[in-house]
């Protein structure tokens, strides 16, 4: 009996040390669970744009908006009548925020919850929500977080109601159109028809009014215009912008060439120096340069034949024209025929001949080759023409047909004396 009883007090204190494991294990387990969880401070703002957005400390240190995806919490929307409940990622963050100085907020805030734990960490979560329609009753309630990211760290952060009614406080936003023209050069302006459009968070279509009306003239340049809009809430808004006027140019100068010239060589060359003018040119708008973009410039010496010059004019607009004359020069020169005398000697056969190249001493022309070839005169003999002297002329003929002639003298000379001995017959033995 007493060792059983000993054996089951045993027993007891070892089931009792495990509850008291087991407890200090759930304690253990629910104190990590609250370390654990982060939200420790709340509040909202109404910006300019009439978007909700709340705002919401954590102490998981600076989070990404991608790393808070996941990390949301359970909202509850009421616009008007019509109520939606879900969890929602929250928008964005703001890291390293002291809870006056927020983006969209500064000292505006309105603080809904705090903890003990509040200020500390300046890392937030943010949440916007659309402004209802004018005069519609909005309700946003924080039901709690999802995860320990947002989950609160005291009990007394969530949940958390937001209620009003969106009021309108901004001004219609103004957007103009076809403020702008063009007109061709020597005009002074134009009648411009812009026009602006407005838009407002609560008066559709509020009207727009202008510092100086549509459709009126208005110089070349710029002209500051400002245009007036107000919503029936009394929020006046205005815009100034520019009415713009440009001169475009599309029409080409004109431009004139000199007449095509035709100049024979100088004497002794094969070119010859010309001068022209420059081709008279004008624009629409007086602002023009030229230039040569073919050919050779006045007063250069120009090549026989024909030679191409081009000219070009371009206005300030980029805008050109061009025209072109012809330089022909043309070799009226006669070449030059030189002749010198010659001898032709009797051969053995007593016979004797001249050619061209005997005769012609260097003929030349003034553009280059020449052709030379003998015209008249005896250019071929015999003993019966020994000692007695024959005119021989040659034609000296350019590449454009200009020629010239000259005579030689050829004397025929029997130096061997073939023609003083008879013939010696032979007989056939």
């Amino acid at each position: 009996m007493n060792v059983n009883l000993r054996i089951k007090k045993s027993m007891q204190g070892i089931i009792k040390s495990k509850i008291l494991i087991l407890v200090g294990v759930l304690l253990l387990s629910l104190n990590s669970f609250n370390a654990s969880a982060h939200a420790v401070q709340v509040g909202y703002v109404i910006l300019p744009n009439g978007f909700i957005r709340v705002y919401i400390e954590h102490w998981h240190g600076p989070l990404s908006t991608a790393q808070l995806v996941g990390n949301g919490m359970s909202i509850s929307t009421t616009y008007g009548t019509t109520t939606v409940t879900q969890n929602q990622n929250p928008t964005g963050a703001f890291n390293g925020y002291a809870w006056n100085n927020l983006p969209g907020a500064g000292t505006n805030i309105t603080i809904l919850a705090t903890s003990r734990y509040s200020n500390q960490y300046n890392n937030w979560a943010y949440y916007d929500f659309a402004p209802a329609a004018c005069n519609v009753p909005v309700n946003i309630t924080l039901l709690g977080g999802l995860t320990v990211v947002l989950t609160e760290s005291e009990s007394q952060i969530w949940p958390q109601t937001i209620s009003g009614t969106f009021v309108d406080h901004s001004a219609p936003t103004i957007t103009p159109s076809n403020t702008s023209t063009t007109v061709a050069c020597g005009v002074s302006g134009a009648n411009v028809n812009f026009s602006a459009t407005a838009v407002d968070n609560c008066t559709p279509n509020p009207a727009v009014t202008f510092s100086v009306p549509p459709g009126s003239f208005f110089p070349v340049g710029t002209t500051p215009v400002t245009a007036y809009s107000s919503d029936a809430n009394g929020n006046s808004g205005q815009l100034t912008f520019n009415v713009t006027v440009s001169v475009v140019d599309i029409i080409p100068p004109v431009i004139s060439c000199p007449a095509n010239i035709s100049v024979g060589t100088d004497p002794g060359s094969c070119s010859a120096i010309v001068n022209y003018a420059l081709p008279a040119y004008s624009d629409n708008c007086g602002i023009a340069t030229i230039q040569q973009i073919a050919g050779l410039p006045g007063g250069a010496s120009f090549p026989k034949g024909s030679t191409t010059n081009t000219f070009r004019v371009t206005d300030g607009s980029g805008n050109s024209a061009t025209c072109s004359f012809v330089v022909t020069v043309a070799d009226h020169e006669a070449p030059t025929a030189r002749c010198q005398n010659a001898f032709a000697v009797i051969d053995a056969n007593g016979n004797a001949g001249i050619t061209v190249a005997d005769i012609n001493n260097g003929s030349y022309d003034n553009c280059g080759a020449v052709t030379v070839s003998i015209t008249s005169g005896q250019t071929s003999y015999s003993c019966v023409d020994a000692g007695k002297t024959f005119p021989v002329t040659i034609l000296v003929t350019d590449a454009s047909g200009n020629s010239s002639s000259c005579t030689a003298q050829v004397t025929v000379t029997d130096p061997n004396s073939v023609c003083n001995h008879p013939p010696v017959a032979v007989c056939k033995a």
